[in-house]
């Protein structure tokens, strides 16, 4: 299982886009909160931090077997606001930030998928699969839109050995206040 420092914030790219391109958070208009891949740079937005949920004794029990959950949230918006998945409607699984609560689609599982993906395109390195508590067993995994009007968003799709659903972690040197 892929091992998360979460006294430091950490940037996420996809094997599809490569390390110039980190996801983000929409600073404002209609699409506020959703995040998406964008170009690298120094923006708060592209600084994740993973706190894991074992405060609350929560170890997700699955084929049994104890998987660690994190909340996800941006440096640009705090610990307030938590990574989560729209559910219903014409966004239906996209996903942004969210106000706190104690809903399971704010409740993020990693998987490790190794140090060679096992996809198909000759690159080698660490890559995880994102998931929801509620979307682990649907097999759904944090994914990014190709092409359209929603190109580079964040969307949960089904489980596929794709570059887009590949993330590395970049641990950054920036601390998550205590």
């Amino acid at each position: 299982m892929a091992v998360i420092n979460s006294k430091y914030y950490h940037r996420l790219s996809t094997l599809f886009r490569g390390q110039s391109f980190d996801l983000d958070v929409m600073p404002d208009g209609p699409r506020a909160n959703y995040v998406y891949l964008a170009p690298r740079g120094m923006h708060i937005g592209q600084y994740w931090s993973f706190q894991p949920m074992s405060d609350r004794g929560s170890a997700y029990a699955a084929s049994s077997s104890r998987i660690e959950t994190y909340r996800v949230s941006s440096r640009f918006k705090g610990i307030t606001m938590d990574l989560e998945y729209v559910r219903g409607g014409t966004d239906d699984l996209r996903v942004r930030l969210v106000s706190r609560a104690a809903y399971l689609g704010q409740f993020w599982i990693m998987t490790d998928v190794g140090n060679t993906a096992k996809v198909d395109v000759g690159l080698t390195g660490a890559y995880v699969n994102l998931t929801t508590i509620n979307l682990h067993g649907a097999g759904y995994k944090l994914d990014v839109t190709n092409g359209g009007a929603w190109n580079n968003y964040g969307i949960m799709r089904p489980s596929a050995q794709i570059t887009s659903q590949l993330w590395s972690l970049e641990r950054t040197t920036v601390g998550v206040a205590a």
